[in-house]
């Protein structure tokens, strides 16, 4: 099952809890609007920054019976999955853009800084095009594997901790079903395996 964001998370992380956000949409008269217009409203009036804009419209969605579990409006199905590792934020990025921890990502040794904007084919069969890299945050890029139609958008994200610790966060979106979801769920989190070994040497 994915894993659910706690109502404390979401109190500590925007002030209010789940059952607060509900109303505040309802009451605004924001119910029926599109996911895109929910989190935009959110983003604008409430000052929530763009990722809890998103989550908070996807929770308001999911109480409602708008969707089920890992479905977007907009964006097919989304899945995301996180790590925490060991280490500090800036040794995790190096580990992640490095040729081997990149490998992992893309299916092919190579820096991920010298190919932004290109759109490649691994020998895995991966197919990819980074659209985004941005040092010691994350990266963003088009993504599909052999058999796909249409390509995914995957985020790569590494956050830091107080504790000096830090977590690494695949997120994908613009997944064709609840299938493919599910497969790339057991993927990323074995991929996420093969990375902690990788970074905690």
């Amino acid at each position: 099952m994915e894993k659910q964001i706690k109502d404390s998370s979401v109190i500590k992380a925007t002030g209010r809890s789940i059952v607060d956000w509900i109303k505040i949409i309802q009451s605004n008269g924001k119910g029926d609007l599109s996911h895109k217009e929910i989190a935009t409203f959110l983003s604008d009036q409430h000052n929530l920054s763009p990722w809890w804009a998103q989550e908070v419209t996807v929770l308001y969605e999911k109480k409602v019976g708008r969707r089920i579990t890992g479905q977007t409006k907009d964006s097919g199905f989304q899945v995301g999955v996180n790590k925490k590792l060991p280490i500090s934020k800036d040794k995790l990025w190096r580990g992640i853009a490095s040729l081997k921890g990149f490998a992992i990502i893309s299916g092919e040794e190579i820096n991920p800084e010298e190919i932004t904007g290109q759109t490649r084919l691994s020998a895995s069969g991966i197919k990819y095009k980074l659209t985004v890299y941005e040092p010691y945050s994350h990266m963003r890029m088009q993504w599909r594997l052999p058999g796909w139609m249409d390509y995914s958008i995957l985020q790569v994200r590494v956050s830091e901790h107080k504790d000096g610790t830090a977590t690494l966060t695949f997120h994908q979106e613009r997944m064709s079903d609840e299938q493919v979801r599910e497969e790339m769920r057991h993927y990323w989190k074995a991929v996420l395996v093969d990375l902690g070994k990788i970074l905690e040497e």
